[in-house]
Formats: C-alpha cells, sequence, structure tokens
C-alpha cells in the first residue's frame, strides 16, 4: 500500500563511475544521468516511508492511521486517510521533534494497491535539505501496464533546478525480466526542444535522440552492448524539419540489442526523424 523504494526508483543497472566513464556509450551516460537524478531525489525520501512502516502506529483513529519515527532531532511522520473505493490519502513530513506535519507537508497524494499519485514539495525538500537544491513541485505517479509490468512518471514540469532550468518530464516503464524503457521529453522553451527514448534489457541497449535548436536539428541512436560499450552510433543534423540531413555512422545498426524506439509503450513527441530500422546502415 505504502510505496518504498522499489515501487518508485528507476534503477538503471550500471556500475559506479560509469556517468562519467569514456568508454561506455554516450547513450548509456545520458540514461545514467537521468535515471540517478531522479533516484537520488527520491531514494532518501521512500526510505524514510519504510522506517514509518516497520513502527508501530502512533495512532489510529477511525480512517486514520498515523506513524512516527525519530531520527535525531527530528521525526519521520506518516499518515494515511482512508478514502472510498481502496483509496488513502497519504500525508508525509519531517518535522521537529514531537511537531505534526506542516501545512504545506513534504510528500502529499493518493495510493491504493494498484498504484499511486504523489507529489513531491520541492520548496519543502529544499528547506529541509539545501543540497537538494530545487524549487516548485515534482508528480510522482504508477500505473500498472500489465502483469509484473508497470509505468512511473516523475513530471518535473514547472520545476526548477539550481541553474534555473527546467527539468524533463521522464516515465520510466518496469518491463520486469525483460528489461526497461525511459523517456525524456523537455518542454519548449522558445525554439528549442527534445525527446529521447531508451530501451534496455540483459543484452544491451539502445538510446534514440531528436533535439531542436535554432536553425538546427539533430538526430542521434546510440547502442550499447555487455558494460555499456558502445557498439554503433548513428547521427544526422539538418537546418530544418525537411533537410537536407548530414548522416554519419560508426559501426553498424545491427549489432544494436533493440531497434529504434523499441518496445516504446506509447508515441514520444518530439521524436519524429529517428531512421526506421535499419535507416542508418542505409540513410
Amino acid at each position: 500500500m505504502v510505496p518504498t523504494r522499489d515501487d518508485v526508483l528507476v534503477g538503471f543497472p550500471h556500475a559506479a563511475g560509469d556517468a562519467t566513464d569514456p568508454a561506455v556509450s554516450r547513450g548509456f551516460r545520458q540514461v545514467v544521468f537521468a535515471a540517478d537524478d531522479v533516484d537520488a531525489r527520491l531514494e532518501e525520501i521512500f526510505f524514510g516511508l519504510e522506517k514509518c512502516i516497520t513502527t508501530t502506529p502512533e495512532f489510529e483513529i477511525g480512517d486514520v492511521v498515523q506513524w512516527r519515527r525519530r531520527i535525531g532531532a527530528r521525526d519521520l511522520v506518516l499518515r494515511l486517510d482512508r478514502l472510498d473505493d481502496g483509496q488513502y490519502a497519504l500525508v508525509h513530513d519531517i518535522v521537529l521533534a514531537g511537531d505534526e506535519p506542516s501545512l504545506e507537508p513534504l510528500l502529499t497524494g493518493q495510493v491504493s494497491l494498484e498504484g499511486f499519485d504523489l507529489t513531491l514539495d520541492l520548496d519543502r525538500q529544499t528547506a529541509l535539505d539545501p543540497s537538494s537544491r530545487g524549487w516548485g513541485t515534482l508528480h510522482i505517479s504508477a500505473t500498472p501496464i500489465t502483469a509484473g509490468r508497470t509505468e512511473r512518471l516523475f513530471d518535473f514540469t514547472g520545476a526548477t533546478n539550481a541553474q534555473g532550468s527546467p527539468w524533463r518530464r521522464v516515465t520510466h516503464w518496469d518491463l520486469g525480466p525483460d528489461g526497461g524503457a525511459l523517456a525524456l521529453e523537455a518542454p519548449e522553451d522558445g525554439s528549442n526542444f527534445g525527446a529521447s527514448y531508451a530501451r534496455w534489457g540483459a543484452a544491451g541497449g539502445r538510446l534514440d535522440n531528436e533535439t531542436h535548436y535554432p536553425g538546427t536539428v539533430y538526430v542521434q541512436s546510440d547502442c550499447w552492448g555487455d558494460a555499456g560499450v558502445e557498439v554503433f552510433r548513428g547521427f544526422g543534423v539538418a537546418a530544418t524539419d525537411a533537410g537536407p540531413w548530414d548522416f554519419g555512422v560508426a559501426g553498424l545498426e545491427d549489432a544494436c540489442a533493440f531497434g529504434p524506439l523499441a518496445d516504446a509503450p506509447r508515441a514520444i513527441p518530439g521524436l519524429d526523424h529517428v531512421p526506421a530500422p535499419g535507416g542508418w546502415d542505409a540513410p
């Protein structure tokens, strides 16, 4: 019922240091950066929820249950309020010892056995931990696709990081033993916008990307094999969507474990010019 780290984190499989290792592919590094950025922001919060639910409830009155776990001079407080149709309203906050959750708590939303829909207050998170350096809100949701497969949405729309730039909308598809997929969508900012889609499994992975700048459209596909080592890279540049395109490749696309936009559960806005299967070998 209460979401844990296993229910929320992307958990992209990689070794420590891969994000900066020049031996791994560019696409692999991009997925590492995106996944780790989400996970680093959420891991401690959902670990806190796990700590709360392993304690005896502080009180249980009617449809309301509250847990409290003291850590040093602060309390982790979790409250569930039973709603209709198997839904529960969730409130989680970190407060001074003995205090109740603030009027603008850290995490709020609804949870059920099927999934959850939560909002993380990044201003509150930064006030509690200045090193997190985020402002606005992060919307987090999880919805089952089929048995053993889940879609997780991390929507940073309207949020900013320490540099003041907008974060991306990140969608993670947990495909169980078949690996996973990740969509990164950058909101349009004047003439600049872009999107990426990554698919990975035991045999390796692939990232397809398209980015628009003033006067330039850039498209690339990057594939990796064991340990993230690049096995293929294709890239194209044009002045407009209509072309003409200048293409370049390193390796053969046949080496890729997945085709372009493989198994994408939905259309990814902004990925309009990635070549069709085999298209990089004969652009």
